[in-house]
């Protein structure tokens, strides 16, 4: 065979590889994490890192299984065929028996069966038909559809689409006081008192020297039960409206940042998943 026969082979067999991975990696790993943009944020990813992490999900495992049979071309284009098929073969039992498992839950027997049964209908089919390579050329856009998906319909894909907002043009003093926020993740205020409403000082003495010469309330709560909906409810003072809404600026574009960042110098951190918006890759101060 020539070269470029060679090139176009391998080129199917890496749209058909594609096909398979694109359903059984991609589109549950892109799907978590279309659900969860709060894990960018709280890593400080930017859109390029989103985009770049959208199409490694999408193109490297078809790219690593390919790479990995490619090496069998050095023993001849059959045995090449044949490791090809056997990986199509693999891939298909492994999406079946994930597809199994998620529908018969504990099953764990009965959803192996089906991803044994699986390997071996795809190895015949692929050998013995032409429409069923046709159908993996065909399905191998499905990677690039669950990345656009990611990227643009997905509560992360605000990440990616959002706007760039500016903060507001408050007064404020030139002898301005300094400002300390702090938002303790999982720490209700119940753990601090004593059995009797009062923070417990022996406990906690540098708390209970600060609510000495504070106004704090014992009978706080938050207004939702997630980090990402109850802080920027914090610090918007709005109620949480969806529970898919990505904690940026550009969705929150009223908060103690926009309204503060034109006058006050912000140094902004979160450790441990904490999910502020206050995107600064969005948010321009002054």
């Amino acid at each position: 065979m020539s070269k470029a026969g060679t090139a176009r082979e391998e080129a199917w067999y890496l749209l058909e590889v594609a096909a398979i991975t694109g359903f059984l990696i991609s589109q549950p790993v892109l799907d978590i994490f279309g659900r969860s943009p709060e894990t960018f944020i709280s890593r400080g990813a930017d859109r390029s890192q989103v985009i770049a992490f959208a199409i490694a999900v999408a193109a490297v495992p078809a790219l690593a299984v390919w790479a990995i049979t490619f090496a069998a071309r050095l023993a001849g284009r059959s045995r090449r065929r044949i490791t090809h098929v056997a990986a199509l073969g693999v891939l298909a039992g492994l999406l079946a028996a994930r597809l199994g498992y998620d529908a018969l839950g504990s099953a764990r027997v009965a959803a192996a069966a089906l991803g044994v049964i699986a390997s071996i209908c795809m190895v015949m089919l692929y050998a013995r038909t032409t429409w069923a390579r046709t159908y993996l050329r065909v399905a191998s856009a499905a990677p690039l559809a669950f990345a656009t998906i990611f990227l643009v319909a997905s509560p992360t894909a605000d990440l990616v689409l959002g706007g760039t907002v500016k903060a507001a043009d408050v007064e404020v003093p030139d002898a301005a006081p300094s400002i300390l926020f702090i938002v303790l993740d999982q720490f209700p205020t119940a753990s601090l008192l004593d059995g009797e409403g009062h923070i417990d000082a022996d406990l906690f003495p540098s708390f209970a020297r600060l609510a000495e010469t504070s106004t704090w309330y014992r009978n706080n709560t938050t207004v939702a039960p997630w980090t990402n909906l109850a802080v920027p409810a914090i610090v918007t003072g709005t109620l949480p409206v969806a529970d898919d809404t990505a904690a940026t600026a550009s969705n929150f574009p009223r908060s103690i940042f926009t309204l503060l960042g034109g006058s006050y110098d912000l140094n902004v951190s979160g450790t441990g998943g904490t999910d502020l918006p206050c995107d600064t890759l969005r948010f321009r101060t002054g």
